[in-house]
């Protein structure tokens, strides 16, 4: 049986929490929006849940790679499918979630 190296397993977690720092820092606009403090806490916290789904699955697929390269494909197929029209959203989005699926996938048999 192959040594499981640092290498093989990091570079999926690592891509997958800077896409949980990219919804974060994207959720961020929900503070500018116009309302009371309470308001504004509010749809932060909704504009956040994308950000907590993945931290869940990057922590279900810490030592499951597999689930990891699975729910990453399906969510950047379906918030491609979701937001068709903004493209460039797609590319920043999408793509980094399926960057982090293709990592996944060739972690996977690495374990």
């Amino acid at each position: 049986m192959r040594r499981v190296l640092p290498l093989d397993l990091w570079p999926p977690r690592i891509l997958a929490l800077a896409v949980v720092g990219l919804l974060a820092f994207i959720a961020m606009d929900a503070l500018e929006e116009g309302g009371t403090w309470v308001g504004r806490l509010i749809a932060l916290a909704i504009h956040m849940t994308p950000t907590w789904i993945l931290l869940i699955l990057i922590a279900l697929a810490w030592k499951r790679e597999w689930l990891g390269a699975i729910a990453f494909t399906l969510l950047a197929t379906g918030y491609a499918v979701r937001a068709w029209p903004h493209v460039g959203w797609i590319l920043w989005i999408s793509g980094s979630l399926l960057g982090a699926a293709a990592l996944y996938a060739l972690a996977w048999p690495a374990r």
